[in-house]
């Protein structure tokens, strides 16, 4: 042994580093199974492509690794660091994953991983002084009601996984939507948006929906009344009460039951104006304070006031896009904004 060498070399050059990963990959391989790395990144950009927030990490040995979760401070308390989240443990039970792990400081967001599942198994303290950095892990093993019809209108696929995280998936694709969009900009303008991508169909179209077991515009329209009806009472109960526990519902058996295919489009257009200009001024109201009161909800957990916003933006577009498939469909002439 006294051929062999121990030295600080400040100097290695990158082979060098290789070579001792190389080493522990061939170590590992003898005593475990491959990990399968596979890199993960979700990105949110704004409408010129500049990168405003993301997340990295990797996935292996059926478990995501979360190295970075980083939002503009411009976008903070919107919801997309959330979006990213859920987006990134949807991906990761496609990807086989059981559990998601990572580690943050007491100046980043430890409390943000805890209101989202999320549980310290390790703290390093004094790291940096005066700090602590926190290890937190999630199972990804929770079964979630996933309905059948919400993949349908969402274009959700179908779950890889137990339905472990449809609820997440919709949660993303929402913001997905979205995207770098001024939330209340987007609100304000579906009214008009909405008048105009029902306008100029005949009774028939209005009823026939884009292919059989969807909706159609008809109903679409009634269901955003609805929908606006049921999120301005969600608003106030927020702020209003300390974490109330409230319902989901199956949209489905409303447009069944409700006989949305027999309302009238032009007052369900003015219902929904109506709804969204006083949930607008409620919600142009609230202050820092209130965006963080949460609802308990029955299917999805704790959602912040400030989360639901960008939410309800996202949902708007989603819908004026299927209004847009749906036109299509029944031969109606497209509208160039949508």
């Amino acid at each position: 042994m006294n051929d062999l060498t121990i030295q600080l070399e400040p100097d290695a050059v990158p082979a060098d580093h290789e070579a001792v990963l190389a080493g522990l990959r061939a170590h590992n391989r003898r005593h475990a199974p491959d990990p399968g790395w596979l890199p993960l990144a979700i990105l949110l950009r704004d409408t010129t492509g500049v990168i405003r927030g993301g997340l990295l990490g990797e996935t292996g040995w059926e478990w995501l690794h979360i190295e970075f979760l980083w939002v503009d401070d411009a976008l903070q308390r919107r919801g997309f660091g959330r979006a990213m989240l859920a987006q990134a443990e949807a991906e990761a039970v496609r990807r086989g994953c059981r559990g998601v792990y990572l580690d943050t400081h007491d100046f980043q967001a430890p409390a943000f991983y805890l209101e989202h599942g999320y549980e310290v198994f390790g703290v390093l303290d004094d790291y940096p002084r005066g700090f602590r950095r926190h290890f937190l892990r999630k199972s990804l093993a929770v079964s979630i009601d996933s309905r059948p019809s919400m993949r349908q209108e969402f274009h959700m696929p179908e779950p890889a996984a137990p339905a472990a995280t449809a609820f997440q998936a919709y949660v993303a694709s929402l913001f997905k939507a979205l995207g770098a969009r001024d939330p209340f900009e987007v609100l304000a303008q579906t009214p008009a948006a909405l008048r105009q991508a029902a306008s100029g169909l005949t009774p028939e179209q209005e009823v026939r929906p884009e292919a059989p077991g969807k909706w159609s515009v008809r109903q679409v329209v009634q269901h955003l009344a609805d929908s606006e009806l049921v999120g301005g009472f969600r608003f106030r109960m927020i702020l209003a009460h300390d974490t109330p526990a409230l319902p989901g519902y199956d949209q489905d058996l409303w447009v069944e039951r409700l006989a949305y295919q027999e309302s009238d489009v032009p007052t369900a257009l003015q219902e929904f104006a109506v709804l969204r200009q006083s949930n607008l001024r409620l919600l142009r109201r609230a202050t820092p304070a209130d965006l963080d009161r949460v609802m308990r909800h029955s299917e999805r957990g704790d959602e912040p006031l400030g989360q639901m916003i960008p939410m309800y933006a996202g949902h708007d577009l989603v819908h004026l896009r299927q209004i847009a498939r749906i036109r299509r469909a029944v031969g109606a002439a497209s509208i160039p904004s949508l």
